[in-house]
């Protein structure tokens, strides 16, 4: 079983709302197919109350063959639009409490009431089971549904034989769709939470937590999307740690990697929101900087000099780093704009290391 680490989770977005909105999609199909088979049903129970020529027949036929239908209907067409995914859920959050309405209002203290009462309970499950809506809306509705049965249950009266079943069905039926809604969530978000963790072990690098080299890559090109429609300055500034092969050589492998990950940490605190810092594997780390111009980039660099200058690593002490700085051209990819980095980068190693050179 996959574990999800809460550092991890911490580094992540807040995820309640990443999971109502990644549970809503996630169930698309489940509505689409759902909202459709309903509708199917009421169409069937729509003929079979006309047949029985009851009271209000008319309205019946329209409300049961074709309101609740229709607006089934449209939940499922609407399923293929992800656009109106919202609207999609409101209105499966309002159709359960419009059919439980028009049940009670037509059958409710009827002799034959208790032959249309299944709706009611069949209604509350189905709410928390089978419409594919999160826990939330779904205790929404079901709530509503059952307080309006319980008030309609009071105001209009139920034969008294029939009614403590009629109040044990109600209450059975909301506990055991309560429970149901509860362990389905529960089972959808640990699986959300499993995919979240396989997401950010694929995009940090392991041992520092920084993004990954694909990551880099990918948060480039949509930073380059942004620059290009903007437009807006783009910098990118690459750096090594010197002599950093001396560190894990005197003091172990253990020391090396306790500097990258106090040095990845440094990178971290020092740097903007907005900036994406990554490790591009070894003691080489690449900082992408977004609305940024190449002065501005420069200044820092020499910022996070003096911060690892001033910065006590442990056992290795203190250790200095080489700066390469460049500003995004149009239509280069990412492989370009590294490459003229590493240059500026090796430069920078040539003039003597913990230096800053730039290339335009």
């Amino acid at each position: 079983m996959l574990s999800v680490s809460p550092e991890s989770i911490a580094l992540r977005e807040p995820w309640q709302q990443g999971f109502q909105q990644w549970h809503l999609r996630s169930k698309v199909p489940q509505i689409r197919y759902m909202a459709f088979l309903t509708a199917m049903l009421y169409f069937l129970y729509a003929s079979i109350e006309y047949n029985m020529a009851l009271n209000f027949s008319e309205i019946r036929l329209l409300v049961h063959g074709f309101i609740v239908p229709g607006t089934l209907l449209v939940i499922s067409a609407m399923s293929y639009y992800p656009r109106l995914y919202t609207w999609m859920r409101l209105l499966l959050t309002i159709a359960p409490v419009c059919a439980m309405a028009t049940n009670l209002w037509l059958n409710l203290g009827k002799p034959d009431f208790a032959f249309f009462a299944p709706e009611i309970y069949l209604c509350i499950f189905w709410t928390f089971t089978v419409s594919g809506l999160t826990l939330k809306y779904a205790i929404s509705a079901a709530s509503v549904n059952v307080l309006m049965a319980l008030l309609m249950t009071v105001n209009r009266g139920v034969n008294a034989v029939f009614i403590d079943l009629h109040l044990l069905w109600i209450t059975s039926a909301f506990l055991f769709g309560l429970l149901g809604g509860m362990v389905m969530e529960k089972a959808q978000k640990t699986l959300y939470l499993q995919q979240m963790d396989l997401a950010w072990s694929a995009s940090r690098d392991s041992l520092t937590g920084l993004w990954n080299r694909a990551k880099m890559a990918a948060l480039f090109e949509q930073e380059k999307a942004q620059a290009l429609d903007s437009p807006a300055p783009l910098s990118l500034i690459m750096l090594d740690i010197d002599h950093f092969k001396q560190v894990n050589d005197t003091f172990g492998h253990a020391t090396g990697d306790e500097v990258l990950i106090q040095f990845a940490r440094l990178l971290r605190n020092v740097t903007r929101p907005q900036d994406n810092v990554g490790r591009m594997g070894g003691e080489e780390f690449v900082i992408l900087l977004p609305h940024t111009r190449l002065a501005e980039a420069c200044n820092l660099a020499r910022q996070l000099q003096a911060k690892i200058h001033a910065c006590n690593f442990g056992a290795s002490g203190s250790v200095t780093a080489s700066f390469g700085i460049t500003q995004f051209r149009p239509a280069e990819t990412f492989c370009d704009i590294l490459e003229r980095a590493d240059r500026a980068l090796y430069e920078a190693k040539k003039q003597g290391r913990d230096c800053l050179v730039s290339l335009t």
